[in-house]
This record gives C-alpha cells, sequence and structure tokens, in this order.
C-alpha cells in the first residue's frame, strides 16, 4: 500500500492495515507537523477508532491542559469578561457518553492527534518518508506506479510500485486531480481565519468558567476558542470575505480583546482558509483511492472534517486488507464510496447550516451589545441571552446524529432485515443494530467494551441462537476463506438490545446482518457481505427474509 499525505487520515489509514498486517508506506511533502492544522474536537467515534488502534489514552495524555478545561462549552464576552452561560456539548464529559460509546470525545488540538498517529504508524512498522512530493499515478494490471519527487526539487525523481494508492493529501489532492476525480458543490463562500497564540497568562485568574470551548460574543468581535496548552489558544474567526487580508497587528488586538486583558501575547500562526461545501463525485478510480480532505471539503463549525476523514480510514482500511487477503470481492472497495460519500454530504449541509446560525448570532450580539452592568438583573439578563444564543446554535454542539447515527443503508455489501428506523436528525441518536447501522455499543464489564472483543475481521454476535446455526455461520465463512469470530451474549437484557439472535457485524463495527435463523443461502450471504456477490433487493431477498423481524 502507498498512501499519499501523513497527515490524521493518511497515518490512521496505514495504522489500520499495519494492524492488519498490510504493508504500508507513506509519502509526505512536508518535513514537520504543520500549525496549519484545524481541527479541535476528536468526536466519540473518533476517540472509538482510535481505542481501536491502541491510542486513544495516548492522545488525551498529550494534553496538557487542566481536566476542568476539557469538558464543557462556556460562551462570554472574553475569558476575562461576563459569563454567559455554560453547557455540555459534543459527549466530552464520561457520564454523557458512556452509555452511548466506548469513548467520550476530546477536545484536541488536531497537530496532537497527529503526531500520536504518526508515531503510531512508524511504531508498527510503516515507513513515513518526509520531503516527497507525488507528482503522477500510472495504473497497469494488478499494480499502481507513482512518481515522487523531493519537494524542494524535482531535479531527481523515483517510482514506486503498489496494489493500491490511497491519496490523504488534503483539499488541494494531487492524487484526486490526477486521478480525474471530480468536485462537486460550491467553492470559495467565504474566509475564516485560524490563529495560534501563546500567552503567558492564559489560564490564570479567569473570571469565567473553565471550558473546552470558549463562543465570544462581544461587540468588538467574535469566535471560538480552545485553550490548546496551558499558554496557548487556537482562535477562529469567521465572517472575512475571500479577498480580505488581516495583519499581525490587527489579530494581535482581537487575540487581547479575547482574552480581556491588556497582556503579552504572541501570534503563533495565522492561518487564513476558504470555506468550501465540495464533496468528489467518487472515491476511487481503479486502484486509486482518495480519503479524509481529498474527499469532502466543508465548513469548520461543528468538527466534522478530519472526524469524518478517520471515518473515511476506518471505512477503507479493512477492506483494503479484505482484498488484498483474498477474501474481499470485486465489489467491496466499490462499497466505500457507497457508505462514505453520503456521510460527507449530510456532514456538509449541517457544518453550513451551524455556520450560518453561529455568524448570525455573533452577528445579532454585535448589533445589540451584551449587558455590562455587575448587577444580579444584569447577570440574569446575560444568562437569558446565552441560553438563546446557545438554542439558536443547538446543532453545532449536539452532534449525536452526525458522530453516532452515520447508516450505510444504499451499501452493496449490507443486507436490509426489512425493519424500520426512525428518521435520521442531526443532533440526536437512536441506537439501532439494523443492518448498516453501527452495532449499538455497550459494556460487558467496567472497562470492557463490546467493542474491544470484536474480531480482526467479521464477527457473529450470538443472542441466543442454536448451536447448530453458529456452526453453519462457522463452516460458510470457512468455505470463503472469510475470518469469523463468535462473540457471545449471555445477558438477556444486553441481548434484547440487538433484537435478534444472530448478528453479523463487519470489523468498523457496522451491522452487515441479523435474523432471527441464517438464511438458506448462508454462502450467499457471506458472498455478499464480503463483495462477491451481486446484491438482491430487500423486498425479495432469501437473505433479507431470514432477518425479516417482523416474523419473530
Amino acid at each position: 500500500m502507498l498512501i499519499v499525505g501523513a497527515g490524521p487520515v493518511g497515518c490512521a489509514l496505514a495504522v489500520d492495515l499495519r494492524l492488519r498486517g498490510v504493508r504500508a508506506t507513506i509519502v509526505e511533502r512536508d518535513e514537520g507537523i504543520s500549525y496549519d492544522m484545524r481541527a479541535m474536537n476528536n468526536s466519540m467515534r473518533t476517540m472509538e477508532h482510535l481505542r481501536q488502534w491502541g491510542i486513544a489514552q495516548r492522545v488525551r495524555d498529550c494534553s496538557r491542559v487542566p481536566p476542568e478545561f476539557r469538558r464543557d462549552l462556556v460562551f462570554c464576552t472574553a475569558l476575562h469578561g461576563h459569563e454567559l452561560g455554560v453547557f455540555r456539548a459534543y459527549g466530552f464529559r464520561p457520564e454523557d457518553s458512556r452509555e452511548l460509546a466506548s469513548e467520550p470525545g476530546a477536545p484536541m488540538s488536531q497537530k496532537y492527534t497527529a503526531r500520536v498517529l504518526r508515531s503510531r504508524a512508524a511504531e508498527l512498522g510503516c515507513d513515513v518518508h518526509t520531503g516527497w512530493e507525488f507528482i503522477e499515478a500510472e495504473q497497469a494490471g494488478d499494480r499502481v506506479t507513482a512518481l515522487l519527487s523531493p519537494t524542494a526539487s524535482r531535479a531527481t525523481s523515483h517510482r514506486i510500485s503498489a496494489s493500491y494508492l490511497v491519496g490523504c493529501d488534503g483539499g488541494r489532492s494531487s492524487v484526486r486531480a490526477g486521478a480525474g476525480i471530480a468536485m462537486s458543490g460550491v467553492g470559495a463562500l467565504g474566509k475564516h481565519i485560524h490563529a495560534v497564540i501563546g500567552c503567558p497568562e492564559l489560564l490564570e485568574d479567569l473570571s469565567v468558567s473553565p471550558g473546552c470551548f470558549y463562543v465570544l460574543f462581544n461587540p468588538q468581535v467574535g469566535g471560538l476558542v480552545l485553550p490548546s496548552d496551558v499558554d496557548e489558544f487556537n482562535l477562529h474567526l469567521a465572517g472575512f470575505e475571500p479577498d480580505q487580508e488581516i495583519g499581525v497587528e490587527e489579530l494581535a488586538a482581537k487575540a487581547r480583546l479575547v482574552i480581556g486583558r491588556d497582556v503579552e501575547v504572541e501570534i503563533r500562526r495565522i492561518s487564513p482558509y476558504l470555506i468550501h461545501e465540495l464533496t468528489a463525485e467518487t472515491y476511487r478510480c481503479g486502484r486509486i483511492l482518495i480519503a479524509g480532505d481529498a474527499c469532502h471539503l466543508f465548513c469548520p463549525f461543528g468538527g466534522f472534517n478530519m472526524n469524518t476523514g478517520i471515518g473515511d480510514a476506518a471505512n477503507l482500511g479493512w477492506k483494503l486488507a479484505a482484498t488484498l487477503a483474498g477474501w474481499g470481492g470485486e465489489r467491496l472497495l466499490d462499497s466505500y464510496t457507497q457508505e462514505r460519500r453520503p456521510i460527507a454530504l449530510a456532514s456538509c449541509a449541517a457544518a453550513s447550516a451551524n455556520v450560518k446560525a453561529l455568524v448570525a448570532s455573533i452577528g445579532a450580539v454585535l448589533a445589540d451589545g451584551v449587558p455590562d452592568g455587575d448587577a444580579q438583573a444584569d447577570d440574569e439578563d446575560r444568562r437569558r441571552l446565552g441560553r438563546r444564543l446557545y438554542d439558536d446554535t443547538y446543532s453545532e454542539w449536539n452532534t449525536h446524529g452526525i458522530v453516532l447515527d452515520q447508516r450505510y443503508t444504499n451499501s452493496h455489501v449490507i443486507v436490509d432485515d426489512g425493519s424500520s428506523a426512525p428518521a435520521w436528525q442531526v443532533t440526536n441518536y437512536v441506537p439501532l443494530a439494523k443492518p448498516g447501522h453501527r452495532l449499538p455499543h455497550a459494556w460487558l464489564a467496567d472497562d470492557v467494551s463490546l467493542y474491544d472483543r470484536l474480531g480482526p475481521g467479521l464477527t457473529l454476535i450470538d443472542c441466543g441462537a442454536a448451536p447448530a446455526e453458529i456452526e453453519a455461520f462457522r463452516s460458510a465463512a470457512s468455505s470463503r476463506s472469510v475470518p469469523l469470530e463468535v462473540l457471545t451474549i449471555s445477558d438477556p437484557q444486553l441481548a434484547e438490545r440487538y433484537a435478534a439472535p444472530l448478528v453479523l457485524v463487519r470489523p468498523d463495527q457496522h451491522v452487515a446482518w441479523r435474523g432471527t435463523q441464517p438464511p438458506d443461502d448462508l454462502e450467499g450471504l457471506i458472498d455478499v457481505v464480503r463483495g462477491a456477490r451481486e446484491p438482491v433487493a430487500a423486498a425479495s431477498s432469501e437473505l433479507a427474509a431470514a432477518g425479516r423481524l417482523s416474523e419473530r
């Protein structure tokens, strides 16, 4: 495997592949890890993937920010100003996420996540070559050959041949362009400014509550702040025109307004970026695939960009490994676009709605102001304003539908069971073991997640099936050389959560099929799930009929 791009998505894919025994090489045009990485929120789902890859706690341990600054959302006029309210967000508190996910979310500067993923890839034996730029690729037979040159000079070049090439090289992806994959949507809708700002006195004697995110509603400046270290914060400022510039002195003045004190600040990085609503029309062209920002670009509000890319890597990794191992069929890699592109489109729409709501709320405050007195009545007025602003921007901070309710319902490697599901919502998640959905999480013991017990291939969850039925599954999987593990659920209450005695789960923790009994053509079911058989409509499928829950 050749991966172009050593950012979080490229390294996540490499980690997943190496854990599955696949050789992987990464080439990266830059020498180090850039300050331009803007993500500030590892979602619950991303942290679940990091747990699967053995590094969730390592990522959390990167932060030097005190624990009380890793939980809540604070609306205020400045860090040393007036507080408008404290709210829950993103499943950051363990008590908010424990029943939904194996890991709480983590407010975290992307550079730390990137460092841990790159380190993990290297320790697993992945070769990471920095300072090399992708030029072009040629496909022939069962190989793809990439031409690479040193970033500083094209005086020399080198060719690498691989079974597959994956472009994780960002929004301006050279791999995507070289493969002729088009993007659809709208670009250059506006500009935001991301800045990394140093301040030695950042967290000292704050007049507002500790928070992981601070949303500034101030007549002079509005934006989003993440304390990324004890002496550093990330600042996002919205609402600039595409050609509008901001200088160091102007940004330093805004940073002091954000802090609320005339203190020393150091502008460590200014990273303006354009806002896009763009999604690749396909994620695959033969043996060339793309992932992460190479596939999709959307507004940053809601924290979907990197998190969606990590989900791409988790979806693609096992499919590439299965294909290379010989048990993945011809259609398995095609399902990558079928499953992940709708997720990107939903995230794009939600992110655009979020930024419009937040910019409108900031604009209203800039126009009307915030009560500035110290009287109790002024504080009560500010709290009411904060609640109104939170309600107006609710979908930005409560993204359980985007994060946990990712449904692969139109995939050719999912066999529907005919059951119904509530309409999908951005902010809400209802755990369902319906095929295509993420398997509802459960704890088997205090620190043992159900996900920890899933195998590297397919896993059959036995919620009370007959021994002969389990053996039939083992035999069918073995006949197709598909790795299958069986996880027995003996707790009746837990088994009830999955609504069927047999649940077939993929390596990415999504349900492939469930049923009351095995279908007569059990090998056919295995073939569909591994992408080796033409799918059939659920209404007429014997495979689906065996699992139709209305027959129970």
